[in-house]
């Protein structure tokens, strides 16, 4: 029997319809044994266990096309549109800002014949070719991705060719921005060879023997609901699961990973940086850009509140960015009791401050962002043991205390998202050592505590701060962790969730430094600052996204912060 070629660049083939028609049976193609990639698949989860949605938003390809009125009247927050070979199918300029305009984020897939993906590696490169030049002419920034179709009930069988094709895609745009849109099958073994980072799963309940009604563990989006009519227009419905799921323009992706120690940087919903300080009196001072990549403000009075029957001194300062886009901080008290304070609305005015956690709790705390946007608070206890709590949904309600490790006495704590979403946490030791334990799928379980750096590798008599993991726009993460003799070192991966590099001396300042902070700005740069002895901070950052660093300024007087 032939091969099926069917064109979804013809306006008179719809692809809902088409879904409907094949049903739970493969297009025909070669049989390929099956591949190392094509692994048995997670079963799938109980209902009870299904992610909470970020966003909800549509896919459409053919006029007529729903308003953005409409659309923002009914909530939506997104817009999956396609690019192909067919100009009226297409994604164009004008609409992406009229969309963005509008407060509604893009996100672009390709979609042209519908067993593009059986031809391999050739065709997988032409496509992305072509995905990318339309995309970067509609106004899409250089680092997001693009999700390509594979739009049947892909078996096993299918997979050698699935798996050319998605290599080919990566050697125009690279892994870090090859996403797909398939079955559950089909994703989940294209996550698990590392083909694609992005992953939207597909409505036919029947693909994936049935497998594909429920969302594969870690993906972007989910198409739950098709087909419908919204507006005059045939739609399909979709849910991100994920804070970042490639979109653009209004509602992009911003930086929202958590630090802490006697500085920590947080990132606004609108890009901006803020910092957070302890003073040497034990109040906190902030000071954040006064617009997204700009110049920044003066030093203002941010000190916790006083009367909850806690000591009024912080030792420690800790924040992070809620999937609603409200920016939290959290006071380490003298007494080890948690004080919080947060906006009330994304990039809004701030609560006054609450008791969070009691006397004897924590003497340092970092925070991490889970991949569906929960934060996870990690603290280093008064007799140097380690306890985490977290967002038991996304800005919902926080769990109780619970012991984390790892063996022996900890000093500091930082923690950081991989491109795959799994969150790591990094440990210093009193013996001068670091360990770190991370998640083995992102939002899943945790791994044990392995050896990060040797005995006396960074210091073990430290501040709150002494260690602190940033991630770059390319998704690498970098940890920068302050030496016994008051410098900084740091490591890297080499490449997204790849190995990691060696530890590099020297990257500090001048002078001895205690406690160091590393973010992110909207325009991809990291930057890193470091608290020196006589309590001024240094900065220094990335001249481009991912590119070589700048020289060392002074960002505040001595005396500024405590040491």
């Amino acid at each position: 029997m032939d091969r099926v070629t069917t064109n979804l660049d013809d306006p008179g083939v719809s692809r809902r319809r088409l879904l409907t028609s094949f049903g739970a049976a493969t297009l025909i193609g070669v049989a390929a044994p099956r591949p190392a990639s094509a692994d048995v698949v997670p079963a799938p989860r109980r209902a009870q266990d299904l992610p909470t949605p970020v966003a909800t938003g549509l896919d459409y390809a053919w006029a007529p096309h729903p308003s953005v009125d409409a659309m923002t009247a009914a909530g939506y927050k997104f817009a999956i549109r396609y690019l192909s070979h067919s100009p009226v199918k297409n994604l164009t300029v004008d609409e992406a800002q009229a969309l963005t305009t509008a407060g509604i984020a893009v996100v672009c897939n390709w979609e042209a014949t519908l067993d593009g993906p059986r031809h391999g590696y050739a065709q997988g490169a032409a496509d992305a070719i072509e995905a990318q030049k339309q995309a970067a002419a509609c106004g899409m920034p250089p680092d997001r991705p693009i999700y390509f179709s594979v739009d049947w009930d892909v078996l096993a069988a299918d997979m050698d060719a699935v798996n050319a094709y998605f290599d080919g895609v990566a050697s125009v745009i690279g892994v870090a921005r090859t996403g797909a849109y398939s079955s559950y099958d089909a994703l989940g073994w294209l996550l698990a060879s590392g083909r694609i980072r992005w992953a939207w799963q597909s409505c036919s309940t029947a693909f994936s023997s049935g497998r594909n009604a429920v969302p594969y563990p870690g993906i972007h989006l989910w198409q739950n609901r098709t087909p419908f009519t919204f507006d005059g227009a045939d739609v399909d419905g979709d849910q991100a699961l994920t804070p970042d799921f490639g979109q653009w323009g209004a509602g992009a992706f911003v930086y929202p990973q958590g630090s802490g120690g006697r500085l920590a940087a947080g990132v606004h919903n609108d890009g901006r940086i803020e910092v957070f300080a302890v003073t040497p009196a034990g109040g906190i001072t902030n000071r954040c850009e006064t617009v997204p990549n700009g110049s920044w403000s003066g030093w203002s009075d941010f000190n916790p509140a006083k009367g909850f029957g806690f000591a009024a001194r912080t030792i420690s300062v800790a924040t992070g960015r809620h999937a609603d886009g409200r920016l939290e901080v959290f006071a380490v008290m003298s007494d080890g009791s948690v004080q919080n304070r947060f906006e009330t609305t994304a990039d809004g005015v701030w609560s006054g401050w609450n008791v969070f956690a009691p006397a004897h709790s924590a003497r340092a705390l970092a925070l991490g962002v889970h991949a569906d946007g929960r934060i996870e608070m990690f603290a280093v206890t008064p007799t140097g043991g380690m306890s985490n709590r977290y967002e038991t949904a996304p800005n919902g309600a926080w769990s109780a205390w619970n012991e984390f490790g790892p063996q022996g006495v900890a000093e500091a704590v930082s923690a950081a998202g991989h491109a795959d979403g799994r969150l790591e946490v990094f440990a210093v030791m009193s013996d001068g050592s670091m360990r770190n334990r991370c998640e083995m799928t992102a939002n899943g379980a945790w791994s044990e505590w392995d050896v990060y750096g040797p005995t006396g590798g960074v210091n073990g008599n430290s501040a709150p701060g002494a260690v602190t993991a940033g991630v770059h726009q390319d998704g690498r993460v970098e940890v920068f962790a302050v030496t016994p003799g008051g410098g900084i070192r740091n490591r890297f991966e080499t490449a997204p969730g790849a190995a990691w590099s060696g530890w590099g001396d020297g990257f500090g300042p001048r002078g001895a430094v205690t406690a160091a902070s590393a973010t992110r700005h909207a325009d991809g740069r990291m930057e890193v600052f470091a608290v020196a002895a006589d309590g001024s901070v240094w900065n220094r950052f990335e001249a481009g996204a991912n590119g070589a660093w700048s020289g060392w300024s002074a960002f505040a007087a001595a005396g500024t912060v405590k040491p």
